[in-house]
């Protein structure tokens, strides 16, 4: 209210009164700046400099630490959000590493299950082979006993029921 009768007494070239009513208007809200301004020009016209320039230095001073105060919260708020976006990356690296641990370690494991697959096949084929080459063995031995026997005179067919020949599987 003091403000608006101080800009109005600014405009009629009333500019002591004008003062007056801009130093209520700075007495009842000291922070706002408009009504320092309009008293930073209505100075000038009464021929108070002495009083413009230390209003002026104080103005700039308000304006000053006011710029500050905002430049620090805008910076507080851009650290803030560069260290949640520095914790969320590394959260997000971690996860990264422990999926290709993990894919690591499932293929190990894939890799040890056919090793240990195949072995158990090649032990099977192996044990398989080596029964077969024992009753190989067995028959060419009974073989060659027949050979080194002496010949009686049996009939083809006793002789062979005679000896016992190993049936390979």
């Amino acid at each position: 209210m003091y403000k608006e009768r101080g800009h109005i007494l600014y405009g009629k070239k009333r500019y002591r009164e004008a003062v007056e009513m801009l130093d209520s208007a700075i007495a009842a809200s000291p922070k706002t700046l408009e009504p320092k301004a309009l008293k930073l020009m209505a100075l000038p016209q009464l021929k108070d400099s002495e009083k413009a320039v230390e209003l002026f230095s104080e103005v700039v001073g308000e304006l000053q630490v006011r710029h500050n105060t905002e430049y620090n919260a805008k910076l507080d708020e851009i650290r803030t959000q560069y260290e949640v976006d520095k914790y969320i990356a590394e959260k997000e690296r971690n996860r990264n590493y422990f999926l290709f641990a993990l894919g690591g370690c499932l293929l190990l494991v894939r890799l040890l299950g056919v090793c240990l697959i195949s072995t158990g096949w090649s032990r099977a084929k192996t044990s398989g082979c080596t029964n077969e080459s024992k009753s190989r063995t067995a028959w060419k031995r009974s073989l060659c006993a027949c050979e080194r026997r002496p010949r009686t005179k049996r009939s083809p067919e006793a002789a062979f029921r005679a000896t016992t020949f190993p049936i390979p599987i």
